[in-house]
Protein backbone atom coordinates (compact mmCIF):
# COMPACT_ATOMS: atom_id res chain seq x y z
CA UNK A 1 0.00 0.00 0.00
CA UNK A 2 1.32 3.60 -1.16
CA UNK A 3 0.67 5.71 1.79
CA UNK A 4 0.22 9.58 1.45
CA UNK A 5 -0.06 12.88 3.69
CA UNK A 6 -2.65 15.16 1.05
CA UNK A 7 -4.27 18.77 1.33
CA UNK A 8 -8.17 18.29 1.36
CA UNK A 9 -8.88 21.58 0.25
CA UNK A 10 -12.96 22.06 -1.24
CA UNK A 11 -15.49 24.90 -1.97
CA UNK A 12 -19.04 24.37 -2.39
CA UNK A 13 -18.25 22.72 -6.16
CA UNK A 14 -14.35 22.96 -6.54
CA UNK A 15 -11.41 20.97 -5.44
CA UNK A 16 -8.14 22.11 -5.53
CA UNK A 17 -5.60 19.56 -7.29
CA UNK A 18 -2.19 19.21 -8.99
CA UNK A 19 -1.04 17.40 -12.44
CA UNK A 20 2.32 15.84 -12.38
CA UNK A 21 4.56 16.72 -15.31
CA UNK A 22 3.69 13.78 -18.16
CA UNK A 23 0.26 12.98 -16.09
CA UNK A 24 -3.20 13.02 -17.33
CA UNK A 25 -4.79 12.62 -14.24
CA UNK A 26 -4.99 14.77 -11.51
CA UNK A 27 -4.35 14.17 -7.63
CA UNK A 28 -4.51 15.93 -4.58
CA UNK A 29 -1.37 18.29 -3.13
CA UNK A 30 1.08 16.61 -0.97
CA UNK A 31 2.51 12.85 -1.39
CA UNK A 32 4.18 9.91 0.09
CA UNK A 33 5.32 9.67 3.62
CA UNK A 34 9.12 8.73 4.39
CA UNK A 35 9.52 5.91 6.87
CA UNK A 36 9.56 7.29 10.11
CA UNK A 37 7.92 10.64 9.12
CA UNK A 38 4.64 11.78 10.92
CA UNK A 39 1.48 12.68 7.97
CA UNK A 40 1.18 16.16 9.22
CA UNK A 41 4.95 16.69 8.54
CA UNK A 42 5.53 14.57 5.36
CA UNK A 43 2.74 16.70 3.61
CA UNK A 44 3.88 20.54 4.92
CA UNK A 45 7.51 18.91 3.61
CA UNK A 46 5.48 18.19 0.02
CA UNK A 47 3.59 21.14 -0.14
CA UNK A 48 6.72 22.84 0.77
CA UNK A 49 8.30 20.97 -2.62
CA UNK A 50 5.34 20.92 -4.65
CA UNK A 51 4.02 24.43 -4.38
CA UNK A 52 6.81 26.39 -2.91
CA UNK A 53 4.37 27.41 0.68
CA UNK A 54 5.19 27.16 3.63
CA UNK A 55 2.66 25.42 6.34
CA UNK A 56 3.59 24.91 10.20
CA UNK A 57 2.09 21.39 11.34
CA UNK A 58 0.65 23.17 14.01
CA UNK A 59 -1.63 24.59 11.03
CA UNK A 60 -2.61 21.36 9.46
CA UNK A 61 -6.09 19.68 10.72
CA UNK A 62 -6.59 16.21 10.36
CA UNK A 63 -9.63 15.74 8.27
CA UNK A 64 -10.00 11.56 7.16
CA UNK A 65 -8.36 8.91 6.02
CA UNK A 66 -9.79 7.18 2.87
CA UNK A 67 -8.08 4.09 1.18
CA UNK A 68 -8.68 3.37 -2.82
CA UNK A 69 -7.02 2.04 -5.75
CA UNK A 70 -3.88 3.68 -7.34
CA UNK A 71 -3.83 5.45 -10.73
CA UNK A 72 -1.93 2.10 -12.12
CA UNK A 73 -5.12 0.25 -10.36
CA UNK A 74 -2.68 -2.74 -9.26
CA UNK A 75 -2.07 -1.06 -5.87
CA UNK A 76 -3.78 0.62 -2.99
CA UNK A 77 -3.44 3.85 -1.96
CA UNK A 78 -4.11 5.64 1.51
CA UNK A 79 -4.82 9.30 1.36
CA UNK A 80 -4.19 10.73 4.96
CA UNK A 81 -6.03 13.90 4.64
CA UNK A 82 -5.47 17.42 6.01
CA UNK A 83 -7.03 20.88 5.91
CA UNK A 84 -4.84 23.89 6.04
CA UNK A 85 -5.09 27.55 4.59
CA UNK A 86 -2.72 27.92 1.76
CA UNK A 87 -1.68 31.64 1.10
CA UNK A 88 -2.52 33.02 -2.70
CA UNK A 89 0.02 32.56 -3.75
CA UNK A 90 1.16 28.89 -4.89
CA UNK A 91 3.66 27.65 -7.74
CA UNK A 92 4.08 24.49 -9.51
CA UNK A 93 7.22 23.41 -8.83
CA UNK A 94 9.48 19.94 -8.96
CA UNK A 95 6.95 17.02 -10.50
CA UNK A 96 4.04 19.12 -10.99
CA UNK A 97 2.82 20.59 -13.90
CA UNK A 98 -0.06 22.55 -12.79
CA UNK A 99 -2.40 23.64 -9.99
CA UNK A 100 -5.82 24.20 -10.08
CA UNK A 101 -9.14 24.47 -8.78
CA UNK A 102 -11.19 21.54 -10.64
CA UNK A 103 -14.57 21.32 -10.59
CA UNK A 104 -16.12 18.33 -8.53
CA UNK A 105 -18.12 17.27 -11.66
CA UNK A 106 -14.82 16.53 -13.88
CA UNK A 107 -14.06 13.22 -12.02
CA UNK A 108 -12.99 11.84 -15.13
CA UNK A 109 -10.00 13.54 -15.02
CA UNK A 110 -8.93 13.05 -11.33
CA UNK A 111 -7.07 9.63 -10.41
CA UNK A 112 -9.01 7.18 -8.78
CA UNK A 113 -8.88 7.71 -5.04
CA UNK A 114 -9.56 11.07 -5.46
CA UNK A 115 -13.02 10.03 -7.43
CA UNK A 116 -13.47 7.81 -4.73
CA UNK A 117 -12.96 10.89 -2.32
CA UNK A 118 -14.77 13.16 -4.12
CA UNK A 119 -18.04 11.58 -4.89
CA UNK A 120 -18.03 10.15 -0.69
CA UNK A 121 -17.48 13.75 0.48
CA UNK A 122 -19.42 15.94 2.17
CA UNK A 123 -18.16 19.66 2.24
Amino acid sequence: MIICACLLSTTEDHILLVRAHGKRVWYLPGGKINPGEQPVYALCRELFEELGVEIKPKDCFYLKTIVGPSHNLRDKVQLICFAATLPPQMQAKAEIAEIAWIPKKFLHIMAPAVRLLVTNHNS
